[in-house]
């Protein structure tokens, strides 16, 4: 299906995003709200910071985000959580998961750019969800025909030797420890497409004017490699194509998009729309305190072969687990080590090629599921101010320190454009009163 159908029925589609942008100045700080700082000290903090880009500031979790609290119980209600609504309303508090808390945050931020990540093919929930525009129920069966099912493409089940059916495609991750809420939407349908793009739409609603689409592309090197396919088996190359209009309809409504460099993996003419991607070092780079440079060439080649605009940011990745980088930065690294290794991805964005930029760790999740540093002794986070850490202040210095490259040739330029003006005003001041310009 072509990007207009998806896009059909979407408020406020004005065409793609023209331009450049900036993202030397960039921050991951998730969630404004959140403790111990709260919105006012999230905002001082960003300021003091003279912070441009704030990347992942809030989540979109398996299902939307409703537009405020007092309507977060009458949609649960509607989507049959029935006893369990209160227990949503309770969890959409504490998180401040609404679309008017990313109001108030975006409106706090004004000047910035406020990024939230829209999370992908694991946390999709099929027990219940709902529109992200309307926020009326999805039906339970509909929900279901959304699921990713490899046998769509005659794949056949090693076990059984016959082709895969929705409960045989979603076992292989559950394997992998995917929760059992949770399930794989399939990105090659249509309504699946619309429904992540719809999700956009409804943060760009309440002024968000950009986005980062986490663990799409993915998904088809995930299938890929799991089942020993080439790119040009049909489910490899159509679950990319869906993912490619997700992340091109969410641009296409004007807003800055970024998702994972794993997009530019793909050997396909077509390639992804999106203006910045991401990148991250890995466990073992964060635990030595070395980089791969070989590994940094390569995203920067990568970039370089398929769109030279677009921007790479570094980040250090997290998720709900003990062995990504962000947990080995927070727990096996001294405040020491910390520092060191921030100046480290610090100096890496200034030697690559193409623009590129730190997202540093201000603060945010990502510190595992059994953490024994906790900010401030109590709070599950990371947070740079925290005694536990204490990395602002180097995270100050080195956003400071970040100077863009000013050519020769440049002043000498402006040189020569004050003297013809000052010329040109001279002449002018010299004539008579009563001229006329022919």
């Amino acid at each position: 299906m072509k990007l207009a159908g998806i896009l059909a029925g979407i408020p406020g589609v004005d065409g793609l995003k023209s331009g450049g942008f900036m993202l030397s100045r960039s921050v991951y700080y998730w969630n404004l709200q959140s403790p111990p700082e709260g919105l006012n000290g999230a905002v001082n903090i960003l300021n003091d910071l003279g912070v441009e880009f704030i990347w992942y500031a809030h989540w979109v979790v398996g299902f939307p985000m409703p537009p405020d609290f007092e309507q977060a119980g009458e949609i649960a209600r509607n989507c049959g959580l029935g006893r369990k609504s209160e227990n949503f309303v309770e969890w959409c508090e504490r998180e401040f998961y609404s679309l008017e808390c990313v109001r108030k945050q975006v409106n706090a931020v004004q000047g910035k750019i406020y990024c939230p990540a829209i999370l992908g093919y694991t946390n999709f929930r099929a027990d219940f969800n709902f529109d992200p525009l309307t926020f009326e129920p999805i039906d339970r069966e509909e929900l279901e025909n959304w699921l990713l099912d490899l046998g769509k493409w005659d794949l056949k089940n090693p076990k059984t030797k016959k082709p895969f059916t929705i409960e045989d495609t979603q076992e292989i991750f559950r394997k992998m420890g995917l929760p059992k809420e949770r399930a794989i939407p399939d990105f090659s349908n249509s309504d699946v497409m619309r429904y992540y793009i719809r999700k956009a739409m409804a943060l760009k609603k309440v002024g968000v004017k950009a986005v980062w689409y986490d663990t799409f592309f993915q998904l088809p090197l995930g299938i890929k490699r799991y089942l020993n396919l080439s790119f040009d088996h049909p489910a490899v190359r159509e679950l990319y194509e869906g993912c490619l209009k997700i992340v091109k309809g969410a641009r296409a409504l004007g807003l800055t998009t970024g998702t994972w460099n794993l997009c530019f993996n793909f050997p396909y003419r077509k390639v992804p729309e999106v203006d910045f991607v991401t990148a991250s070092p890995t466990s073992e780079e964060v635990l030595k305190l070395k980089l791969d440079e070989e590994k940094w060439r390569r995203v920067e080649s990568k970039i370089l072969s398929k769109r030279q605009k677009t921007w790479l940011l570094i980040m250090l990745d997290f998720a709900n687990r003990d062995d990504l980088p962000l947990a080995i930065f927070s727990q096996k690294l001294t405040s020491e080590e910390q520092r060191h290794f921030l100046k480290i991805l610090h100096d890496l964005s200034l030697r690559l090629s193409v623009n590129s930029a730190v997202a540093y760790p201000v603060h945010g999740l990502g510190t595992g599921t059994h953490p024994k540093k906790l900010a401030w002794g109590r709070y599950r986070l990371y947070d740079a101010k925290a005694p536990e850490f204490r990395t602002y202040q180097t995270i100050a210095e080195l956003m400071n320190s970040r100077k863009i490259p000013i050519s020769p040739v440049l002043p000498v330029a402006s040189l020569l454009l004050a003297l013809v003006l000052k010329l040109l005003l001279s002449n002018l001041s010299n004539r008579p009163k009563n001229y006329k310009l022919n």
